[in-house]
């Protein structure tokens, strides 16, 4: 049972965050989709960025430049979806769409990762309060379970101890006979 329960509150606390990093990577392969069939129906050259980016850049990314793949990369936080690029001694020419709606859904998954490695590294109640109820030992019989869990009270700091608390899950007393 307590292992069933442990299952239980790790999938509560870490659902949230996946169920919205699956989502935000649908979306982004979605909006993947959508501009590879909008690049493969033509774009007109007015509405292509040219940026020239230095071979040392490509050859040794960093946080300004990172290649997703052959057709597409992150320059300075932006997505670019590349149309056609050449190369002009140790420069590359990249003639690019700029990728409005993945540039946001990127920075939408680079916030919830920043969030959550920042939550897993400064402890809060309720992971301390978890972290307890999960060291709690549980005594049971046949007939009566009983749960006893150390929480910790807010006290002011001179007062500041444990209590314990006990959680019957069965009736203190018996129930009435019936005739």
């Amino acid at each position: 049972m307590p292992k069933i329960a442990s299952i239980f509150f790790l999938l509560v606390f870490f659902l949230p965050v996946c169920s919205l990093y699956l989502t935000l990577k649908v979306k982004q392969q979605h909006v993947r989709q959508e501009m590879r069939e909008h690049i493969e129906a033509g774009i007109e050259e007015d509405q292509l960025v040219l940026l020239k980016i230095p071979r040392a850049l490509e050859e040794n990314p960093g946080t300004q430049f990172k290649r997703m793949h052959a057709r597409e990369f992150r320059y300075k936080g932006n997505m670019y979806d590349v149309v056609r690029q050449e190369t002009r001694g140790d420069t590359t020419w990249y003639w690019c769409v700029w990728d409005e709606e993945e540039t946001e859904i990127v920075a939408q998954l680079d916030r919830l990762a920043t969030e959550t490695a920042d939550k897993a590294k400064t402890p809060k109640a309720g992971h301390e309060l978890f972290k307890h109820l999960l060291k709690t030992p549980f005594v049971g019989t046949a007939f009566t379970r009983i749960y006893v869990a150390t929480l910790p009270v807010e006290k002011p700091r001179s007062l500041r101890h444990s209590h314990t608390l006990t959680i019957a899950q069965t009736p203190l007393t018996p129930p009435p006979e019936v005739f």
